[in-house]
């Protein structure tokens, strides 16, 4: 679907009067589970979308981007490219590559993970750390669980989508002994990879 949108960009551009075109569509959802006073406190889910287009008409190139697709934008990335000098060190945007193909950077699991889950997932941190030493008194920290999509295409014939997804949280920890309280934070990003639906089935659902 984005690379279908990328693609329509450079059809439309290439119509309003660019010689070349490139462009780059991106989608990230970031869905975050704060921890605060030893509770989870708060779940969000942020989605940022957006596309950017490169018009170039002999070697003046313009750039116009915005958080959805339209005819609008595709002229006026053509109109800025006219606009602009001519850069002498433009020689054409990338020729078709076969890219190389990299494993282990998105699982499905977590792309489709939901935020009811990622707070229960974020309570088992919590009381990982409530239980690990009678001393701790008090927790706070994050989870956070990133899809990351993209897709990118020009007139040359280049066209590619990925998408990769990460989880990471981080906890700071106040304990206390006989007369004396300190604290520190810790951090935790596993690779989640081919093993993470294993791990996301099996981790116990809480109970809070």
């Amino acid at each position: 679907m984005m690379l279908e949108i990328a693609e329509k960009a450079l059809e439309l551009t290439k119509k309003s009067g660019a010689d070349e075109v490139e462009a780059f569509v991106g989608e990230n959802l970031v869905t975050t589970v704060r921890i605060a006073a030893s509770r989870v406190i708060e779940t969000k889910k942020v989605h940022d979308y957006g596309i950017g287009i490169r018009a170039a008409i002999d070697q003046k190139v313009g750039f116009a981007c915005a958080n959805g697709f339209s005819q609008e934008l595709s002229e006026r990335a053509v109109s800025i490219a006219r606009a602009r000098p001519p850069n002498p060190d433009f020689n054409g945007f990338s020729e078709a590559t076969k890219p190389k193909k990299v494993s282990d950077i998105c699982d499905r699991a977590l792309a489709k993970l939901q935020p009811a889950r990622a707070a229960e997932l974020a309570d088992l941190m919590l009381q990982a750390a409530l239980d690990f030493d009678r001393r701790v008194v008090d927790v706070s920290g994050a989870l956070n669980v990133v899809v990351e999509r993209c897709a990118i295409a020009n007139t040359n014939g280049l066209a590619g989508a990925d998408e990769t997804t990460r989880i990471f949280g981080h906890l700071t920890v106040e304990s206390r002994g006989v007369g004396e309280s300190e604290g520190g934070p810790g951090w935790a990003a596993p690779a989640f990879t081919a093993s993470t639906r294993t791990r996301l089935a099996s981790a116990p659902r809480s109970s809070r």
